[in-house]
Order: structure tokens, then sequence, then C-alpha cells
């Protein structure tokens, strides 16, 4: 029976909600290789060739490599490649300028971004399964919204309030995070989660 599972139960079990033990594995891997003394660029490596390499390849092979996917949304598909190089071009500001602001700033835009972009991604599986499971009433929804949104950008905004690498760059584009609009920032989303439970 597949009534309340987008598949069946041993493939939402094992694809959809189990797969997060990967995570929970490399999270693991990174703690005791800085135990051991190693450098924990081997998870990024493995992460990046094994994980997030085929799922870009993915990607471009399903828009850029693709020609009559190229051919009918040349727009969009050109357009995206051109945002791409906004990120080269603040760094390459930053060398002319003599500077360290356009970069940093660019990495806080698109750390936001990707963030961003992983959140909605979970929003939509519970959207899919709150839809499979005919459990739409508008309160629900509203409720539901609130608890995977905010609960899910708390962690982000705890890291870039506690984490030294994240502190670094805040602060090198002038804001402080140990009072002021970071502090706030992170004592309002925890707030609102709390009040979301």
């Amino acid at each position: 029976v597949t009534q309340g599972w987008l598949i069946n139960r041993k493939d939402d079990l094992i694809w959809f909600i189990g797969s997060v033990v990967v995570s929970y594995a490399f999270l693991a891997a990174n703690l005791l290789l800085v135990k051991v003394g190693m450098s924990v660029m081997l998870v990024v490596w493995v992460w990046a060739l094994g994980f997030d390499g085929p799922h870009v390849f993915g990607t471009i092979s399903r828009t850029y490599a693709d020609t009559e996917e190229r051919r009918a949304r040349a727009k969009l598909f050109y357009g995206s490649f051109l945002l791409s190089l906004f990120g080269p071009s603040m760094l390459l500001l930053d060398w002319l300028l003599k500077t360290n602001l356009f970069g940093p700033a660019f990495f806080f835009f698109a750390s936001l971004w990707a963030y961003y972009h992983l959140v909605k991604q979970h929003y939509g599986f519970m959207i899919l399964y709150k839809k499979k499971n005919n459990d739409l009433a508008e309160i629900d929804n509203l409720i539901d919204r609130a608890f995977i949104l905010i609960g899910m950008t708390y962690p982000f905004v705890h890291f870039l309030t506690h984490s030294f690498a994240a502190k670094e760059r805040i602060e090198a584009m002038g804001v402080s995070v140990e009072s002021g609009p970071a502090w706030w920032a992170e004592t309002f989303v925890f707030s609102a989660f709390l009040i979301s439970l």
C-alpha cells in the first residue's frame, strides 16, 4: 500500500527520509578527521566528487548539454550563465580596488541563496507529503510552513553568529556579530521558531 508515501514505505524511508544518515556520516567523518589531525578537505572532496558533482553534472546534462532544451530556453540558460560571472567579477573588483569587501559580500549573498535553495527543497517535500495525505487545512499549512522555514533558518543564523569562519567574513564587511543586527536577528529567529512549535 502506497497511501501516505510518495513512492512506497521502503523507498521513501531509504531515499527521502533515511538519506539524512549520509549527512550525519559526513559530520562524524569531519569530526574524526579533526580529532586525528587530518585535513577535513578529504570530506569536502568526497562530497564534491561523489555527491555534488553528479548532481551538478546531471543538471548540466539536462540543460546546457541538451541541444533541444538549450534551443528552447536559450535566454534562461545563457542569462543564468552570465549571472555565474557575478562572483568572479566581485573578486576581480576587490583585486583592482585593493579591498576585501566585494568578495566577502558576494560569499555571504551566495551562502544565503544556497541555503534558501536547500530550505525550499525541504519545504517542497513537506508539501508533497501534505498533499499526498490530504493535510491541506489553511491553519495547518500556515503552522507547518512557519515551523519548517523558521526552523531551518535558525541553524544558518546561528552559524553566522558563532562560527569563526563566518564571523571573520561578516566582520570583514564591517558588521559586528557580538551585538547589533546579527545578535537581534538570531534572537528574533529563535523566538519565532519557539512560537511555531
